[in-house]
């Protein structure tokens, strides 16, 4: 998160012959200008505007691609929780800040005391449940997503979700740093370079970095969310003797 989106940008212009400088000295001044702007980069095929668009569409689909994935460590980058939500309520399309929640939903929170995490169960368990609340002295915490809703045991819960907002991270690439961890500054690169193609005007080199970005998307879905628990032997019953 410490890597300005500038460097992803003078990375790319690099890559599509649009910094200045038709002699070293004059490149190596122009690559290591912050902010870049008109003066030190200039195209005919992409304009400024088009390349900054081009990381943001890369970064969109690596924040897609972690967000689906159940677990991952980067959902940390872009973890946010919903607003308190009633039995029966339907999933809101936004979080409590009102910014779109992407990807798959994660933890569902007791909404009175958010370090206490509900467990999954069967629909026609929690409808019971609810049914009968009053003969149950010991709470209890369970939920279910049921269709487009969620129906759960406790008076309200808060569902971790993960959220992108494309105007926000627009507006902060001037002055701002990429939103994902910086090891993906290279999948940044790719993904962005690959977009980059018009006319018959660098479609081989676009097709190259189309397969880097792609393993990087990959390896993303499919890797490992989390380590095994190394098994501990545990406490052995033998009959007492007589």
């Amino acid at each position: 998160m410490s890597v300005p989106y500038n460097t992803i940008l003078r990375q790319v212009g690099l890559r599509i012959n649009a910094i200045i400088g038709a002699v070293a000295s004059t490149l190596e001044t122009n690559y290591t200008v912050s902010p870049l702007t008109t003066s030190q980069f200039q195209s005919t095929i992409f304009p400024l505007t088009s390349i900054k668009d081009a990381i943001i569409n890369s970064e969109e689909k690596l924040v897609q691609a972690i967000s689906n994935t159940g677990g991952h460590p980067y959902r940390a980058f872009i973890l946010s929780e919903t607003a308190a939500l009633s039995s029966g309520d339907v999933m809101p399309s936004t979080d409590a800040s009102g910014v779109e929640i992407v990807g798959i939903y994660g933890s569902v929170l007791d909404g009175s005391d958010t370090s206490i995490v509900l467990t999954a169960a069967p629909t026609q368990e929690i409808r019971r449940r609810l049914n009968t609340s009053s003969y149950w002295k010991i709470p209890v915490y369970l939920y279910s997503f049921d269709g487009n809703g969620i129906i759960h045991t406790r008076t309200t819960v808060k569902v971790q979700v993960c959220v992108y907002s494309a105007s926000t991270q627009r507006s902060a690439f001037t002055s701002g740093n990429i939103l994902l961890p910086d090891a993906l500054e290279e999948a940044y690169v790719c993904g962005a370079v690959s977009e980059l193609m018009r006319d018959d005007e660098f479609l081989s080199q676009a097709g190259s970095y189309s397969a880097y970005f792609a393993n990087t998307l990959q390896s993303i879905t499919s890797g490992l969310t989390s380590v095994p628990q190394v098994s501990m032997p545990g406490p052995v019953l033998n009959q007492a003797s007589q």
